[in-house]
């Protein structure tokens, strides 16, 4: 038998989990949010098809569940499906305009730098402690040749989660860029101590030191 759900009026300004209770009958909420879950897991395991069918499940429970949305989007996005990835994401912060992970997910997919730069901001305005949300607009920064700008959030990236390998790595590049190669060479080999088989940690640590010794 299909389940269904239980439809209410809200404002779409809302925390999204919150108000399933008021949205949705009871049990149709915690089915909502136990398919949110797994589909979060799952996403995280990069099981990216079955990740969208839980998203799928929880969407169609309730509909105006934002954060379903945005992780469907990112796992459309991991499988290169930008045609699905994009909408999802506008309807993430359509139906949640305070929900970081929408401008997150939306930044990731956008071809313009400065477009992708105003929804990671956003995204950074509204949660400042995602240490990813640096990272990313950190390598738009860096994509757009600005690398004391790059550098600056991956510091705060780093700050906030000191494990970040790649964190380690970009910052190495941007500083290579800027031809300080004694902090490039540093940075490779602390990301190489939290991965040792960090292939392109090894590569560029490699080539900086190829370029200090001319």
């Amino acid at each position: 038998m299909r389940k269904i759900a239980w439809l209410c009026n809200v404002p779409l300004i809302y925390a999204a989990v919150p108000t399933l209770t008021q949205c949705a009958s009871a049990p149709t909420a915690q089915a909502a949010r136990t398919s949110l879950y797994n589909g979060k897991l799952l996403f995280d395991y990069g099981n990216y098809d079955e990740a969208i069918e839980e998203l799928n499940e929880a969407i169609g429970l309730v509909p105006n569940l934002a954060e379903a949305y945005a992780y469907r989007s990112w796992a459309y996005g991991r499988k290169n499906n930008n045609e699905q990835a994009l909408p999802d994401a506008n309807m993430a912060i359509q139906l949640n305009p305070q929900l970081a992970l929408g401008y997150f997910a939306r930044g990731r997919l956008q071809s313009d730098n400065d477009r992708a730069i105003e929804d990671y901001t956003q995204a950074i305005r509204l949660d400042p402690y995602f240490p990813r949300f640096y990272y990313n607009r950190g390598n738009v920064h860096i994509n757009k040749g600005d690398h004391d700008k790059a550098i600056a959030d991956y510091d705060q990236a780093l700050r906030l989660d000191p494990n970040l390998a790649e964190a380690y790595v970009n910052r190495g590049n941007a500083y290579g860029n800027k031809g300080d190669y004694d902090r490039a060479i540093a940075d490779f080999e602390a990301a190489l101590r939290i991965n040792p088989n960090y292939a392109n940690a090894r590569q560029n640590l490699e080539n900086a030191r190829r370029q200090q010794g001319r």
